[in-house]
């Protein structure tokens, strides 16, 4: 039998907002850079909303994210340029 697995609204939101503040970018750019609408990153961001496969297929395409990374958190087929980005604010938020 296959094995489920939960994927949780807000753990997806949390790296959404990850990878915006890791871009250096609000969430209105971040908005439009993918294509979507301020609202509907808001709700992602605060877990109010599943992202949905063709908001993650924007965010995607905009930013060289994976679904892996953005459903599961997993960025071994992460760009290193989005590695790096994602450690480095990573380390900011927990020095501060």
């Amino acid at each position: 039998m296959a094995r489920t697995t939960t994927v949780s609204p807000v753990d997806v939101g949390e790296r959404v907002r990850l990878l915006i503040d890791a871009m250096g970018m609000s969430a209105t750019d971040f908005a439009r850079l993918c294509g979507l609408t301020p609202q509907h990153i808001n709700n992602y961001t605060s877990g109010r909303a599943m992202l949905s496969v063709t908001a993650a297929a924007a965010i995607a395409a905009a930013t060289g994210v994976t679904f892996d990374y953005l459903y599961r958190g997993d960025r071994s087929s992460l760009p290193l340029r989005l590695v790096t980005l994602l450690s480095d604010e990573e380390r900011r938020r927990s020095a501060s």
